[in-house]
């Protein structure tokens, strides 16, 4: 994209690149092209790159009109629009088992149900996906996905969801020396809220964790994103991080939030292990067995997933 400008396109395929430069074009103008009569039964629709960009340049009318296009579209371009516009992913996931023809269902499939790789799977991706002559940026997208996800992080033989919890059983020790014993002249790290929490988490596993995310909107409550504190996306990981600062009571309003956020996590489908990191370093916590009461296997609207809790002062 940085090698080009809107001058570089005309026409529709202007539109459409303004659309994946974020840069918003006139509904009146976008409209002339949606509603265009087809020529020789073409439009803008048979082109999905040109479709999600256009569609991309005028946020306002997105909805209905893809929702006329998605149920013509092959499973391999409703993949694409659910990559672009996430409200069609749980749409994807319910509708694609009635395309069993699809060359994308054995794809999607994997993607969406299946726990293991077999070796002829492993064949059979790399052949529909990889050794093809017209392999495109969707098959990259989809190979991508699948990599990431049958790529489990292994370290001294502990699964990723292992080894960050063991991180965080040593944090406080881990940040002894920002907090307490910097050097001379050395401004001393103080950790005030969850934000603090939050960074000092991401700079240590990030350097572990090349996949992970900070504050990733992937779920919506009441009609707006709601930020993940980090993610491990190919490995089905949420990472929620807690605060008791010294102004609070105890940890029972951490309590009632967390089982509030527990059916908010459940909007991700992929979702698989919930770690949650109480750090307490008031020593607020009155019983670590009402955090701990928490744990354990959670199925919240039909996602099943583990909760792992984390106290430390």
């Amino acid at each position: 994209m940085e090698n080009f400008n809107a001058d570089n396109f005309t026409g529709q395929n202007q539109i459409a690149f303004k659309g994946y430069s974020n840069i918003k074009e006139s509904e009146n103008l976008v409209r002339k092209v949606i509603n265009r009569p087809p020529v020789k039964g073409i439009d803008y629709s048979n082109n999905i790159y040109c479709f999600i960009g256009i569609h991309l340049a005028s946020p306002e009318i997105q909805i209905k009109e893809i929702d006329e296009k998605f149920n013509s579209f092959s499973l391999k371009n409703k993949f694409a629009l659910s990559l672009i516009f996430k409200n069609y992913d749980d749409r994807l996931r319910n509708t694609y088992d009635e395309f069993e023809d699809d060359p994308y269902h054995f794809l999607l499939n994997l993607l969406f149900k299946s726990s293991k790789l077999s070796k002829d799977d492993e064949n059979k991706v790399f052949d529909l996906l990889v050794n093809n002559n017209n392999a495109d940026a969707i098959d990259i997208a989809m190979y991508d996905k699948l990599s990431r996800k049958f790529t489990a992080f292994k370290y001294n033989n502990m699964s990723s969801v292992e080894l960050i919890k063991n991180i965080f059983y040593n944090f406080q020790d881990a940040i002894k020396h920002l907090t307490n014993n910097r050097r001379k002249n050395h401004t001393v790290f103080e950790i005030n809220d969850e934000y603090d929490v939050q960074d000092l988490s991401y700079l240590i596993l990030r350097s572990i964790f090349i996949n992970l995310e900070f504050e990733n909107p992937h779920f919506k409550i009441g009609g707006t994103n709601s930020k993940v504190d980090l993610m491990i996306e190919n490995e089905g990981i949420d990472i929620e991080l807690k605060m008791i600062k010294a102004k609070d009571k105890d940890e029972k309003d951490f309590i009632k939030q967390l089982k509030i956020d527990f059916i908010d996590y459940a909007a991700w489908n992929e979702l698989k292990d919930l770690i949650v990191f109480v750090y307490d370093p008031f020593n607020k916590t009155t019983n670590r067995n009402n955090l701990y009461s928490l744990e354990g296997q959670k199925t919240i609207q039909n996602v099943t997933y583990n909760v792992h809790i984390i106290v430390s002062n």
